[in-house]
C-alpha cells in the first residue's frame, strides 16, 4: 500500500522518496482558468474580503500585544506629530531606565526582562527559521 503525505511516500512502514531527477510539476491555482470577466466581476468582493481579512488580523495583533501595538502607534503619531526629537528622548529615557533597573535589581531585571527578550529574539532568528525548513523537507 501506498500512501503520499506532502511529497514523501509512505510504502508499508517505510518512507520512500520520490525519484532524484523528478522535477516539480507547477502547480497553477484554479482561479487562473477563469475567463477576463469573471475576474473583473469577482475583483470588488475578493478586495472586501481581503480587506475584512486584515481588519481581522489587525484586531487579533492588537488583542494579543496591546503594548506593542499602543507604543507602536504612539511612536508613528508622535513622528508627524513632533517630529524626531520626542522619540529619541522617549528611547533614551528608556535606556537610562534600564540602566537603573539592571543596578538596583540584577535579578529582577534579568528575571523579567532580559530573559524574555533573549526567548523571542531567539523564536524569530533561531526555531521560526529551523520549523519552515522542517516542514518543507518532507
Amino acid at each position: 500500500m501506498r500512501r503520499v503525505l506532502g511529497g514523501c511516500a509512505m510504502k508499508g512502514n517505510r518512507w520512500v522518496d520520490p525519484a532524484p531527477f523528478e522535477g516539480a510539476r507547477p502547480q497553477v491555482p484554479w482561479w487562473v482558468w477563469l475567463s477576463g470577466w469573471v475576474k473583473l466581476v469577482l475583483a470588488p468582493f475578493v478586495l472586501l474580503w481581503l480587506a475584512v481579512r486584515l481588519a481581522v488580523r489587525l484586531t487579533v495583533l492588537a488583542v494579543r500585544y496591546p503594548i506593542a501595538v499602543t507604543a507602536g502607534l504612539g511612536g508613528y503619531v508622535a513622528y508627524h506629530q513632533f517630529g524626531l526629537s520626542p522619540l529619541v528622548l522617549a528611547l533614551l529615557s528608556l535606556v537610562c531606565g534600564l540602566t537603573v533597573w539592571y543596578g538596583l535589581g540584577r535579578e529582577s531585571f534579568l528575571r523579567h526582562g532580559w530573559y524574555r527578550v533573549l526567548t523571542e529574539w531567539r523564536r524569530l532568528t533561531v526555531y521560526v527559521p529551523q520549523w519552515r525548513t522542517r516542514d518543507a523537507s518532507c
